[in-house]
């Protein structure tokens, strides 16, 4: 006599022999979730969008107020961050699209028409190119007073005691919704000039760039000296007309200028601010990867070199800030408060709360990252796909997650260079290329991890900030999916045990499964409740020939229907019976194959051989499947 259970379902181990297997391992699991140990359905994937181009790699929902949101799209790689300013209204983000690095905000994003970001400025604020012009107009000695004064000294006629020497630059500011950003100054203009008395006229302002630019106003900064160091002080800020220094205006001090001339007549304690912009520079050309660091900065890579923004102001990234790597950097991510840099070689990690004193650590273990797209991350750490497997990095931890399950040989058919990856659920849920073969891979977090196979083929992929929800970009019709929301139809998954071998030939002569049954009850309900509909539209059509519908603007007052609404009421999708198909099988062929629609136990054809599997198709929830030689032993199996 022999039995087979089946119970607390697992994935699919590809690198154990199908023969090798647990009892509750697959050799092939899609479309399945198995975090429950039974086997259940995703829901089906429901349409949200169309795309608005061909091409799309990268896709962002941008939420607006009141629920409204708007999907952005690109055609190159694009890494997005939430904005670490504070923002109420405005929903900023900054981006990195094909390396050159934006911002923009949801009034910007979605102003105009075509595919959003319909409009964006550049991440940095350019420094300005030309240094100030000076001119010291000096007050000198009345010759009889000094002379009076100075009975047994020379004619001065300019004292020492009265001269300064000065140096000034003056810096651009850009206003992005309601924040204003200042880019480091320009070059240095010395003058010697009065201390008191006299004036210094500064000119030669040039003119701000405005290719995807606001650069709405000009700082002047002037040198002050202390008993031991020298710090730039405000001296006045002249705004721009359309983003031009006019001839004539009038400052922030309503100090009048002309000739695009500010005369600067201010004492020392007059002076405003201290230049804390002095190393705002832009982020460098090419910078991809941005990432958000906690304590408000951002992180992005270019070749080996790895640069931090300023906390909190994200259009500033100094040079001084910038660390480098021995190997070509592949992507970033985080986890906590530290930066895991993926490579061409070893992985390094970088910890700190401020940019100015980050610590850079290289990991001992070489797993070179072999596909930025790969990297994703949560609140446990980073994975990212290496040749030899999917890579976790975690606080003290480093080890190829997927060991237990892939090996080197079966992972090279996923082909790892061409990898996406998202976090979603707990799970890594990785897509891949091979040839003209799309295919999703969903591993599920744990000692052993699940490996289970998704039938969509996404391009790119999005979670969604306030629901955690999962968003996919079809490569077939240009969709944008949200993955496992069908409020009715679900997937139709497969589940193919291991191969039972016996050293006899066997002959199970019965079977039983333990599954949902009554899971048609609610596309009954659903079903009565289209028909409803249906019979109600119907009659409101019979009601209403040759009238109007109300749907058509002005029709009704303000909140009557929903937008785009009507007196009729929206048609449900049809809802599908659900079932499920055992097919068991003896040394390569079928031996029988039934539709269960119940728990009782039903006969297998008499059949004999040695190796045994069994196959489950359907939608309806697995708890359980037993099969055995004979109804007393799956009765009461031992």
């Amino acid at each position: 006599m022999s039995t087979v259970i089946i119970n607390e379902f697992s994935g699919i181990i590809p690198k154990v022999s199908a023969t090798l297997l647990q009892d509750n391992q697959a050799t092939e699991a899609r479309n399945l979730k198995l975090q429950s140990g039974e086997i259940r359905s995703y829901n089906r994937p429901k349409a949200v969008q169309k795309v608005e181009q061909d091409g799309v790699q990268s896709i962002f929902k941008l939420e607006g107020a009141s629920g409204s949101s708007q999907w952005l799209e690109w055609t190159v790689d694009t890494d997005v961050c939430y904005s670490p300013i504070a923002d109420n209204d405005e929903f900023r983000i900054y981006y990195s699209e094909g390396g050159v690095c934006k911002k923009t905000n949801y009034s910007m994003a979605t102003q105009g028409t075509g595919p959003a970001p319909r409009n964006w400025l550049y991440l940095g604020v350019p420094y300005p190119t030309v240094a100030p012009a000076l001119k010291a107009n000096r007050v000198p000695n009345n010759r009889d007073e000094w002379e009076k004064e100075h009975p047994d000294k020379e004619y001065e006629e300019f004292s020492a005691d009265n001269t300064s020497n000065r140096a000034y630059v003056y810096t651009y500011v850009s206003t992005f919704g309601q924040v204003e950003e200042e880019s480091a100054p320009s070059d240095a203009t010395q003058v010697v000039c009065d201390t008191e008395g006299g004036s210094v006229e500064v000119s030669g302002f040039a003119d701000p760039p405005t290719d995807h630019l606001n650069i709405t106003k000009i700082r002047i900064y002037r040198t002050v000296s202390g008993s031991s160091s020298t710090i730039y002080q405000l001296v006045d800020e002249l705004p721009l007309t359309d983003h031009k220094l006019a001839d004539t205006g009038v400052s922030l001090y309503g100090v009048p200028w002309s000739g695009r001339t500010y005369i600067d007549k201010r004492s020392a304690s007059q002076l405003g601010k201290e230049l804390d912009s002095l190393n705002y520079t832009p982020p460098p050309d090419g910078l991809k990867g941005l990432v958000s660091m906690p304590n408000g900065f951002l992180a992005g890579f270019v070749h080996n070199q790895v640069w931090f923004s300023e906390p909190y102001l994200p259009h500033a990234w100094p040079s001084s800030y910038m660390l480098t790597t021995d190997s070509p950097i592949v992507g970033l991510g985080v986890y906590g408060s530290t930066l895991v840099v993926a490579t061409s070689r070893q992985p390094y990690t970088i910890s700190g709360t401020s940019p100015a004193s980050m610590t850079q650590e290289k990991q001992p273990m070489s797993q070179p990252c072999v596909s930025k797209r790969s990297i994703a991350y949560d609140q446990y750490g980073v994975l990212y796909a290496s040749a030899y497997g999917v890579v976790a990095l975690a606080a003290g931890q480093m080890d190829v997650f997927t060991r237990p399950i892939v090996s080197q040989d079966e992972w090279k058919n996923y082909n790892p260079s061409t990898m996406l990856a998202v976090m979603y659920n707990n799970q890594y849920i990785a897509v891949y290329r091979k040839g003209n073969e799309t295919s999703m891979l969903i591993f599920a977090r744990g000692e052993t991890p699940e490996l289970v196979n998704y039938d969509f083929t996404p391009v790119a992929m999005h979670i969604e900030r306030g629901s955690g929800r999962l968003f996919c970009l079809s490569e077939s019709d240009n969709y944008i999916y949200e993955i496992d929301a069908d409020d009715i139809n679900k997937e139709q998954f497969t589940w193919q045990s291991k191969r039972f071998v016996n050293p006899y030939l066997t002959s199970f002569s019965c079977m039983k499964l333990d599954a949902d049954y009554n899971s048609n009850a609610d596309v009954v309900a659903w079903e009565a409740k289209r028909k409803e509909i249906d019979d109600y539209n119907a009659a409101i059509w019979a009601e209403r020939e040759g009238k109007s519908l109300l749907g058509e603007f002005n029709a009704v007052t303000l909140n009557t229907f929903e937008v785009n609404g009507g007196l009729l009421k929206p048609n449900l999708t049809k809802a599908e019976f659900r079932s499920v198909t055992v097919t068991i099988y003896a040394d390569g062929h079928e031996v029988y194959s039934k539709v269960f629609t119940s728990l009782k136990a039903c006969r297998i054809p008499p059949y004999k051989g040695y190796a045994w599997w069994v196959k489950f198709v359907g939608n309806v929830d697995i708890r359980s499947f037993s099969m055995s030689t004979s109804m007393r032993e799956l009765a009461s199996p031992q």
